[in-house]
């Protein structure tokens, strides 16, 4: 996949002036080093269990739990995975309002995806910790409460707010933007679509309860929204390179 850097490409017209171009690369490429740290954290965290991940109760049952770890994986969920897309979400408004006359819904939609992703990290960030150093030195009568409390606070983030809501409403951005893409710059495009299709699934599959469907596409998700603001915030660099290299031969001339 070759990124197209011409002048009317998505990258070129994200950030205007072209000096946001930049800024708007290293964001969102961090975004993706935090979504990619944030899983190295979270594996760490859960004691590398990866079925903690799918079953945070387990959390619960396990000895010597590092509560900074675990408030780190959720932080950096927040941030990675959400709120540093934010600025990329924005300046693709740009880009969808020349292309698409739903380009208002669909920044809603990714801005929504935004929001609600962190509330919910940063939900589980002040609970997770809390629960489980209560949890620790409860009596079993005390445990027995705070794991249903465990369980509530998890449901609510991992399957209302997380893998049914937010994942359709970023589906729907990125299959947006996919398509806007899809005259000028195919590759991309193709890659923006997959990355949209794999959360639009996992909602569906949340919402009619088919764990097989919801495991695989999940996982496609995650990987691909850490993927995809890497490529966009490199694109958004080469641009301002290219720019740069332009102006020079330019001077020169």
């Amino acid at each position: 996949m070759v990124p197209d850097f011409s002048h009317d490409s998505y990258f070129s017209q994200l950030a205007a002036p072209r000096s946001q171009h930049r800024a708007l690369g290293y964001i969102t490429v961090l975004s993706g080093v935090l979504a990619l740290a944030c899983m190295g954290v979270g594996v760490h965290a859960a004691q590398y269990d990866l079925d903690a991940f799918s079953q945070p109760a387990r959390l619960l049952d396990m000895s010597n739990v590092d509560l900074g770890s675990l408030r780190a994986f959720m932080l950096l969920d927040m941030f990675g995975f959400y709120l540093l897309l934010t600025p990329v979400v924005l300046a693709s408004h740009r880009f969808l309002a020349q292309r698409t006359p739903w380009a208002q819904a669909l920044t809603a939609c990714g801005l929504a995806y935004v929001l609600i992703g962190a509330m919910g990290a940063a939900i589980l960030a002040a609970a997770w910790p809390s629960i489980l150093a209560a949890h620790g030195g409860a009596a079993p009568a005390e445990a027995l409460i705070l794991r249903s409390h465990f369980s509530l606070v998890t449901e609510l983030v991992y399957d209302g707010l997380w893998n049914t809501l937010e994942v359709l409403l970023v589906g729907a951005w990125w299959c947006g933007l996919g398509l806007a893409l899809w005259r000028t710059q195919r590759a991309f495009a193709c890659f923006t679509l997959l990355t949209g299709v794999f959360p639009l699934l996992d909602g569906v599959a949340g919402m009619l309860a088919l764990a097989p469907l919801h495991e695989a596409m999940l996982m496609g998700y995650l990987l691909t929204s850490i993927v995809w603001p890497v490529v966009v915030g490199l694109g958004l660099l080469r641009t301002t390179d290219s720019s740069r290299d332009s102006l020079a031969t330019a001077s020169w001339a």
